[in-house]
């Protein structure tokens, strides 16, 4: 069973594909028609770069899940899945190691 620890949601990484290309894209054609410099950036550098600005952009914590668990541990219905919680630890242990 895989396990999947993220941040974001498909569609959060989705849009900010979308926004990168469309970027990089507008860039790399207003380069060539306009830039005579010797010094020029790969389009992964360019890709990276603007994924760098959208990464910084998204909030550190998910604030709709903290609140979610917060009100399930006020209310005594926060259960742990022993199970799902043994395989992660395991795969960092393995990620580790």
């Amino acid at each position: 069973m895989p396990i999947h620890i993220s941040r974001h949601s498909s569609a959060q990484y989705n849009n900010i594909n979308r926004d990168i290309n469309n970027t990089t894209d507008q860039t790399v054609k207003a380069q060539k028609s306009t830039d005579k410099s010797p010094i020029r950036l790969s389009s992964e550098s360019k890709f990276l770069s603007s994924l760098e600005q959208h990464i910084s952009a998204l909030p550190i914590v998910n604030e709709h899940k903290v609140e979610e668990v917060k009100k399930k541990l006020e209310n005594n219905d926060y259960t742990i899945n022993y199970s799902s919680l043994a395989e992660r630890i395991i795969k960092i242990e393995n990620e580790i190691h």
